[in-house]
């Protein structure tokens, strides 16, 4: 998505209807697995006693994530 969004620019009045179609496919495909994420975070989270937010923070440790600099969000 960050590429597409890259690749193409942010506004999207500008982008072919090909472009959108791609967006969309790359949207639905990441769909699925980010949904299953989020509910597997939070079953585990409650199944451990944890907080979401200690168990995902956990879960970027582990996975060698690095977060950005303040006030800055990941799309």
């Amino acid at each position: 998505m960050k590429r597409l969004q890259e690749e193409f620019g942010i506004s999207t009045l500008q982008w072919t209807d090909e472009q959108h179609v791609a967006w969309r496919d790359a949207w639905e495909a990441g769909r699925v697995p980010f949904e299953e994420m989020d509910m597997a975070l939070t079953y585990h989270a409650e199944t451990l006693g944890l907080e979401r937010s200690e168990l995902e923070a956990m879960v970027h440790k582990a996975t060698g994530h690095v977060p950005l600099p303040d006030g800055q969000q990941d799309t």
